[in-house]
Parts: C-alpha cells; sequence; structure tokens
C-alpha cells in the first residue's frame, strides 16, 4: 500500500515541477528571438497548465456511443440466452456486441458522412 502512495506522491511531485518550469518558460517567452523549440516548448506548455474540457457537443457524442454500446451488450447477452450456449457464450456475444456494435454504428455514420460531404 505504502508503495501506490509513494508513486501517487511521485507523480504529484512531478506534475507540480512541470507546471513551475511551465510557468517559467511562459514568463520569459520572446516571440521575437525565439527559436522554433522554444516556441513548440511555449505551446506545450499552453496546451499543459491551460488545458480545454471536452466540449458539450462532444460529450454527447461520448453518452450517445455509451448506450448504443450497452444495446449492443443487451443484444449480445440476449442472443446467447437464446442459443442455450451457457454462461461463458452469454458473456462473450455481451462484449462482443458492447464492443462491436459501436464501432459498426461509428463505421456506417462515418461511410454516410463521406458519401455527404463527397456530394456536397
Amino acid at each position: 500500500m505504502s508503495a501506490i502512495i509513494a508513486t501517487a506522491l511521485a507523480a504529484n511531485n512531478s506534475a507540480s515541477i512541470k507546471q513551475q518550469q511551465c510557468q517559467k518558460i511562459i514568463n520569459s517567452f520572446d516571440n521575437q528571438i525565439a527559436t522554433i523549440q522554444q516556441k513548440q516548448d511555449y505551446a506545450s506548455c499552453i496546451n499543459y497548465i491551460y488545458q480545454q474540457e471536452l466540449s458539450y457537443n462532444t460529450i454527447v457524442v461520448f453518452k450517445i456511443m455509451f448506450v448504443i454500446a450497452l444495446i449492443g451488450l443487451a443484444i449480445g447477452l440476449y442472443q446467447g440466452y437464446k442459443a442455450h450456449d451457457g454462461l461463458l457464450a452469454n458473456v462473450l456475444l455481451g462484449v462482443i456486441g458492447f464492443i462491436g456494435l459501436p464501432v459498426f454504428v461509428s463505421f456506417l455514420v462515418g461511410i454516410l458522412y463521406g458519401v455527404y460531404w463527397l456530394f456536397n
């Protein structure tokens, strides 16, 4: 248990050190004389310190895909139950449905959007 706590503390200290280093880079940055590497370091520090949260639309898409995954799970479990192959087959078909249905729906939506984009 103490190893987990030590790892967590080390990660926290590392994040704190990274944030302090980034703050120094941001405060001392001069765009007029900065090299490309310094500009890249500055950009990565800006992204590190001022992380953007997910947009509302992205969160909605994640929720929809999770619901679709649960529907796939239910369909897979039902198909396994209907086939009378045992508990392991039920679980396996449920997992396949949980993974497979969102992938299939994403693929289908991507194809439809691509066709729409192509002809517009």
